[in-house]
């Protein structure tokens, strides 16, 4: 009887201060969902510096990498509001460790494609899915879900930082394993970085369990229509006054990096594995844009 009164009290307990869950802290979500975000972002932002050697090795024209990264990028929002749904029906945990899977399989197999279709289906659309399950947008819902309410908004900016960070840091780290292993085994070891995003998963697996405040009826997410959670949305003014900047990101060099570098550094700028310059102006960019 005690114990079953036990499970109940830590049924209502949040999802930090129950005992199934003692080591899943706040500073274990927030680090975790950071490492996800820097890893999502990171890999995909230096791409850019694949065009050069693997249009060499197959025969490519430019048009075929760039198409292939402009199928991803189409993908990858495209698909971001079912992964949400996805993480709203069976948590974001278990969406955050699939995408992560396939976006290491894309890499994987991006490293591998020999002809323009295989090169579409990896690093276009494989790529794509896996990114729309592990970026940093499922990180902060997970966030918003578990932390208590005085760390959200260290946890929500941390994530994003930590998601523009991913993208400054990998674009040196490209550019030096390209010329140190050649750029096959550089896809294969960010893959291999890529599959880490399924362990870190496991801090945000869980689903919160807060209590509802005193005359509140708890409520799940699915029983409430899109349109009223849109409507609730745009009636915070802070909501309404980000919605554009957030939107005008998507203009910026930054986020558009990969399609950047692909379409514009590699022929103004000079032949050699290092390619310094288009490294520094890509991770400026990223730091800037972050």
């Amino acid at each position: 009887m005690s114990l079953s009164r036990s499970r109940e009290a830590d049924a209502t307990l949040p999802l930090w201060e129950g005992k199934n869950v003692a080591w899943r802290t706040p500073m274990v979500i927030l680090v975790c969902g950071c490492l996800i975000s820097l890893l999502g972002f990171g890999p995909r932002s230096a791409f850019g510096f694949f065009l050069a050697p693997m249009s060499s090795a197959n025969g490519w024209a430019r048009d075929v990498f760039a198409l292939a990264l402009a199928v991803q990028m189409l993908l990858w929002g495209a698909a971001q509001p079912f992964a949400g749904a996805l993480a709203d029906r069976f948590g974001a945990g278990r969406v955050l460790c699939a995408g992560g899977a396939i976006y290491a399989l894309g890499l994987a197999a991006m490293a591998h494609s020999s002809t323009a279709s295989a090169l579409y289906l990896s690093a276009g659309v494989l790529v794509g899915l896996g990114l729309a399950g592990s970026s940093f947008t499922l990180v902060i819902g997970a966030f918003g879900a578990l932390m208590p309410r005085e760390w959200r908004s260290l946890a929500f900016g941390a994530a994003t930082a930590a998601g523009s960070f991913g993208q400054f840091l990998f674009s040196p780290l490209a550019v030096a394993l390209i010329g140190a292993a050649g750029w096959l085994a550089t896809l294969e070891i960010f893959a291999g970085l890529v599959l880490l995003i399924m362990p870190l998963s496991l801090a945000l697996a869980a689903s919160a369990r807060t209590s509802p405040a005193k005359g509140e009826a708890p409520r799940s997410p699915a029983q409430q229509p899109l349109l009223a959670a849109l409507a609730e949305a745009f009636g915070h003014g802070s909501y309404a006054a980000s919605s554009p900047a957030a939107s005008s990101c998507s203009l910026s060099p930054c986020t558009c990096r990969p399609t950047c570098s692909t379409a514009v550094f590699p022929p103004i700028l000079p032949a050699g594995p290092s390619r310094p310059s288009a490294c520094s102006t890509s991770s400026a960019l990223c730091l800037r844009d972050g």
